[in-house]
């Protein structure tokens, strides 16, 4: 009920509903269920908050995909657990690389954007891939989450 009421107000909530896994790819692919609809000349700001495993020299890549004639600015930081959190330095751009320290395979990803949509309304998709290609998968973890907000 209450994310039905969110929605009317400009605002999407979602959670990732099962593990999503890459293997052997650098390719980036859309995420099954971190995506939300944007209407023409729209503004938006979100964060996705993504627990994830991957090889522990490794580490993901993340881009945001927006519709045509739209435009994003992505913010992503990796923080892994290590005696308490290292972060990862942010990074700016299309597709972000994020790699671990070597010494731990499970970390949150976190990633901060803005969409300032064109004329053809569509998806802000979630998209990501491993960082170096393994045979260990990268799993992005059910429960994982996304809230965006229309400006």
């Amino acid at each position: 009920m209450l994310v039905s009421l969110l929605r009317g107000f400009g605002v999407q909530i979602k959670t990732k509903a099962s593990d999503e896994s890459v293997t052997s790819s650098t390719t980036l692919q859309d995420d099954d269920d971190l995506l939300f609809p944007v209407g023409a000349n729209e503004t938006w700001v979100a964060r996705w908050c993504i627990s994830a495993t991957f090889l522990a020299t490794g580490g993901a890549k993340v881009a945001i995909a927006v519709p045509s004639g739209g435009a994003s600015m992505v913010i992503a930081r990796l923080e892994v657990d290590v005696n308490g959190f290292a972060g990862k330095p942010s990074s700016e751009g299309a597709a972000v690389n994020l790699v671990g320290d070597g010494s731990d395979a499970f970390g949150f990803i976190f990633i901060d954007a803005t969409i300032v949509n064109g004329a053809t309304p569509g998806n802000v998709k979630l998209q990501w891939a491993q960082s170096t290609s393994s045979g260990t998968a990268t799993v992005f973890k059910a429960n994982s989450s996304l809230v965006a907000r229309k400006k």
